[in-house]
């Protein structure tokens, strides 16, 4: 199943972000994952050409520069986003203190 951006944005709802910091995240995201699948596909291809063949060679050429894309993206990514990172992060330490308090066992008074 596939979530849209606005879908995320609702979903995430962090208040110490912006609306627009939240949808160029995703937006960024979403880009990030079509570089991977790419990367998926080129993998897949070579692991079915012949060693050696020139389309092997172009494989694995397009595969080297697509790492750098990759890098480079999500280098990115982590200096253009810190705020939304760290937003997460809170978010996700919240949710498991939530979670412990939940499990402890209750007190009888």
């Amino acid at each position: 199943m596939s979530s849209t951006v606005d879908d995320k944005m609702e979903y995430c709802s962090l208040s110490d972000l912006t609306v627009g910091a939240l949808r160029d995240f995703y937006l960024d995201l979403d880009d990030l994952h079509d570089l991977c699948s790419t990367m998926v596909d080129y993998y897949e291809k070579e692991q079915r050409t012949t060693l050696g063949s020139d389309k092997y060679l172009n494989l694995v050429e397009s595969e080297v520069f697509l790492v750098k894309d990759i890098a480079s993206s999500a280098c990115e990514m982590l200096q253009k986003y810190k705020t939304v990172i760290n937003a997460f992060k809170r978010c996700r330490d919240d949710r498991e203190l939530a979670r412990k308090e939940l499990s402890k066992p209750k007190k009888n008074n």
